[in-house]
């Protein structure tokens, strides 16, 4: 049991950055397209932001499908 709790650890401890950078992503992602909603700027900028940061969204989408098809196989 206490070889189980020590992997779980490490294997977390190893995976930590690469979500503390997908959170990163993720919430800046998210404050730029709430941005575009909440403020009143032209729909040619709005545009122009939404084509920069689609392969972002297209990333993180991507890892979303990752995420849950990987929770579903193991239910």
């Amino acid at each position: 049991m206490e070889n189980k709790i020590k992997s779980s650890i490490n294997r977390i401890e190893r995976y930590r950055k690469n979500l503390q950078e997908d959170l990163i992503l993720v919430e800046t992602t998210l404050n730029v397209i709430k941005y575009l909603l909440s403020e009143s700027i032209p729909n040619e900028q709005k545009e122009l932001i939404l084509k920069n940061i689609d392969s972002t969204i297209k990333i993180i989408e991507d890892k979303i499908d990752k995420a849950e098809k990987s929770l579903n196989t193991k239910i």
